[in-house]
């Protein structure tokens, strides 16, 4: 591991940082809120909000000149104007709930946030919404290593999505943080998750019918996973052999039952018309974190994915596309398709007998 060549990326690699997509600037703040749990007790949840900013008096100065010293503790976070007031021109802005992985560092996917905030959604990312859960490190939790534990995990983040939007809805502008009351369309909230968050993330639309749409970045399909009847992105990295051509289904089949369960859950979830489901060619896991950016923080000396810039123009494209479609009403292309541009993406396509979905209209155009 070698922060320092992190470091070094921020300060004198600019080209090596993706660039935003939207037409919007970007402020990141913290927010801490409370609300009352089914026991009666006063919970608190932390976010890392990331949101369209007014540009106004904000400098066009370097992009790393803004808030250093309070991203101290990451090193590694996207670009934005820290504090910076969320832009006027809009009374409410549609907000999509992050969850992360089990580790819990609400700070994993700042790059993927940042972009999505530039395109005029508010992103809440929670820091540690597992607390309960006795989370010990994503792998184990992601490969159902300890059943049980993954599933209580689960739970308690899908629970944590809940009581974050109880306690964003009773939030009053003479309260610390007041002046986010009535800025975010509660109506119809988005949820976004990474490993095991994204098993959070589809749990918590089956538990809460505020979340409307889901989207999940890797991670595996795991216990006995509904589907999910909302509009669904699920991106999953390669599950190919290594140096080998040999189709996804039957590497699974020769691997693993549990991925080869894995993967036929996919393939149920692919028959909806709203669901995208897909494989990126060359992925791993760590490719849909910040990871993809900044190779100092895989372990075992990973080096960084030599077409990253290329897997991060997927992410951002179809992450953008994805909540454009189905929160802001502005259908994209890419949602009313079952094939891509590029061509490391995959479909997972529906089994022959569950080709029904191809005659009815295409996800975006409902």
């Amino acid at each position: 591991m070698n922060i320092l060549g992190d470091i070094r990326v921020l300060v004198f690699s600019k080209p090596a940082i993706p660039h935003r997509t939207g037409p919007h600037a970007v402020g990141t703040a913290r927010l801490k809120v409370w609300a009352a749990t089914e026991g009666g007790k006063i919970r608190s949840i932390t976010t890392q909000l990331w949101y369209p900013a007014d540009s106004t008096g904000l400098t066009s100065g370097h992009p790393f000149s803004s808030g250093w010293l309070s991203r101290h503790r990451h090193l590694t976070w996207a670009p934005a104007h820290h504090g910076a007031p969320l832009k006027a021109a809009k009374a409410k802005f549609p907000l999509i709930t992050y969850v992360p992985d089990a580790a819990g560092h609400h700070d994993d996917n700042t790059f993927t946030l940042a972009n999505l905030a530039s395109h005029g959604f508010v992103l809440a990312a929670i820091d540690d919404p597992f607390h309960n859960g006795a989370a010990r490190g994503g792998a184990e939790a992601a490969v159902g290593e300890n059943d049980a534990l993954y599933e209580h995990r689960v739970r308690i983040g899908a629970k944590t999505a809940s009581v974050l939007l109880d306690a964003l809805q009773g939030l009053r502008p003479e309260d610390p943080g007041g002046a986010w009351a009535g800025r975010l369309n509660l109506k119809q909230v988005g949820i976004l998750g990474y490993a095991l968050g994204g098993a959070v993330a589809a749990e918590t639309t089956l538990v809460d019918d505020r979340y409307v749409v889901a989207a999940r970045l890797d991670g595996a399909i795991g216990g006995e996973a509904r589907v999910v009847r909302v509009p669904y992105l699920l991106m999953l990295s390669d599950v190919s052999a290594p140096g080998t051509d040999e189709p996804s289904a039957a590497v699974e089949a020769r691997e693993s039952p549990l991925k080869l369960g894995e993967f036929r859950r996919a393939h149920r979830q692919a028959v909806l018309p709203e669901s995208h489901v897909f494989e990126i060619a060359g992925t791993a896991r760590e490719h849909f974190s910040d990871q993809l950016i900044f190779p100092s923080r895989d372990l075992f000396g990973k080096r960084r994915l030599a077409t990253y810039k290329r897997v991060r123009a997927i992410i951002d494209s179809y992450t953008v596309a994805f909540f454009s479609t189905y929160l802001q009403g502005a259908p994209h292309p890419l949602m009313c398709v079952r094939h891509s541009p590029y061509a490391e993406v995959r479909f997972v396509m529906a089994t022959d007998e569950q080709v029904g979905w191809m005659h009815q209209e295409p996800a975006g155009r409902s």
